[in-house]
This record gives structure tokens, C-alpha cells and sequence, in this order.
């Protein structure tokens, strides 16, 4: 996931991302496997809608991996989070990320 997270950092064209359920191979954790994911989505600017269905949004701790793509990303119009539980904190999270 290192890698795909990569490319679609560097892509200049994409303007979708959807982002479902993540299975981790055998010995490593969902966190393992995202943050290096979101390190590179976070290099984007051209990503107008994310959208985020049936994930582990690990607390919340997702939004604050993508604070600086929320934050650096002026092309970005929607946000969608469905059927994912993050909780009160997590919702302080998200505000946080988007300021």
C-alpha cells in the first residue's frame, strides 16, 4: 500500500479517491499498513472528493494522517464518511484535520 499511497501522492490528475475496508496481510495491523498509505496521499493536491465506506478510521487517527492533505489540498470540495464508527473523539479529530 506504500506504493499505491505513493503514486497517488505524485498524481496530478486524479480528482476521486475512495477508500474502503483495509485487510492487512498476515502479521501486520491496519495501522501498518495505512499510515504509510496516507503519507503518500497526503502529497496531493489534485483530489476533489474522498470518500471513506466501511473502514477502520482508527479512532479518528486517520483524519490527523491527512491533516496536511486537508490542509494543503485547495482542490478538495467533498468529504464523505459512510457506515464508519470513529466515535466522539474521532469527530474532533476530523475537525481538527479540516480546521
Amino acid at each position: 500500500m506504500r506504493w499505491l499511497g505513493y503514486f497517488i501522492g505524485k498524481n496530478e490528475h486524479l480528482q476521486m479517491l475512495f477508500i474502503s475496508t483495509i485487510v492487512p496481510p498476515s502479521g501486520a495491523s491496519v495501522r501498518d499498513v495505512i499510515e504509510p498509505f496516507f503519507r503518500g496521499v497526503s502529497c496531493n493536491k489534485s483530489i476533489r472528493t474522498i470518500e471513506f465506506i466501511s473502514m477502520d478510521l482508527l479512532g479518528g487517527e486517520v483524519f490527523t494522517m491527512l491533516g496536511s492533505f486537508f490542509q494543503n489540498n485547495h482542490n478538495l470540495t467533498n468529504i464523505k464518511v459512510f457506515n464508519c464508527d470513529f466515535g466522539d473523539e474521532g469527530c474532533r479529530l476530523f475537525a481538527l484535520a479540516i480546521g
